[in-house]
């Protein structure tokens, strides 16, 4: 069995090995494969896989997204090829939960402001008086594994929960809207949760709420967002997503005070890779033994 990864892989010289000699399956990076036809396995971390690419690639009847997110696929497309899609769920929930509060903690106590102060000679803690987490109440739109991993630490910071799926009707969305101190959205993107956040959500919220995005850049309406901010009606927001990444230099939320970013490192660390690296290892196999792991659900479309 061929591979044919794209974007960054995740497997290290051990997993190729072990790969090919007790399996036969061998994995080729994106440019290098020798046989583009002979491909029956496509692993993605990111690069984009339509039509256009499975055409190219008629024997592939195999996909793992390296992520837990499936958004680099075209579903339809794969659908259509019959090609089953599958991802990885595990390896960042509590990678992303722990961030989750990071953003949080950084944005309630001016943690990058405080930080730059004092790297630039200042010592003055009276324009930086911060928040408490107790207290608050933390809505999860979202009650997935990283939902529910989040709802626990929220908990032990001594904060209320309240918690929607994206099955819940628009009633209780809205009510976890507008009874939240802080919104956070672990989501997976697809057509229901495209825009999620926009301009009627952003009106429905607390004025001064916070909102945590983690997840996907497109679950948020960027332009919403800034006028939420601007306006005053949002107190903040902390994300690790922006639509468009990575290309976001004409982002006009970078320029706001309060809205703090990081480059989609929620889900990166040390732990996690490692965890990845085996979830990217046993897939193939899982796949040649006919017993393929955490295969896509059904795709969602907006009501």
């Amino acid at each position: 069995m061929k591979v044919a990864s794209l974007g960054r892989c995740f497997l290290e010289a051990h997993h190729l090995e072990s790969l090919e000699r007790l399996h036969g399956i061998l994995v080729e990076a994106e440019g290098a494969v020798q046989d583009s036809e002979a491909v029956e396995v496509v692993m993605s971390s990111g690069s984009p896989v339509g039509a256009a690419w499975l055409h190219e690639h008629p024997r592939v009847r195999w996909a793992l997204a390296a992520s837990a997110g499936f958004d680099q696929f075209d579903l339809v497309a794969a659908r259509a090829a019959g090609v089953v899609v599958c991802h990885c769920p595990d390896y960042a929930t509590q990678a992303v939960a722990e961030h989750t509060f990071g953003l949080l903690l950084a944005l309630l106590r001016h943690v990058p402001t405080a930080a730059w102060q004092v790297r630039s000679g200042g010592w003055a803690p009276l324009p930086l008086r911060g928040g408490e987490l107790a207290g608050r109440t933390l809505g999860v739109i979202g009650f997935g594994r990283i939902g529910q991993r989040v709802a626990v630490l929220a908990r032990s910071f001594g904060m209320q929960v309240l918690a929607v799926n994206r099955s819940s009707s628009e009633e209780q969305r809205l009510r976890l809207l507008r009874e939240s101190d802080v919104v956070t959205l672990p989501v997976p993107l697809d057509e229901s949760t495209r825009g999620l956040i926009g301009e009627e959500a952003i009106a429905a919220m607390r004025p001064g709420a916070l909102l945590v995005n983690t997840s996907c850049g497109r679950v948020v309406d960027s332009e919403a967002l800034l006028k939420g901010i601007r306006s005053g009606k949002l107190g903040g927001a902390a994300l690790d997503v922006l639509e468009g990444e990575p290309d976001v230099s004409e982002s006009l939320l970078l320029a706001e005070p309060k809205v703090l970013i990081t480059p989609h490192v929620g889900g990166y660390t040390q732990e996690s890779v490692a965890r990845l690296a085996t979830a990217c290892y046993e897939a193939p196999v899982s796949f040649a033994r006919g017993k393929p792991l955490h295969i896509v659900p059904p795709l969602r479309r907006s009501a």
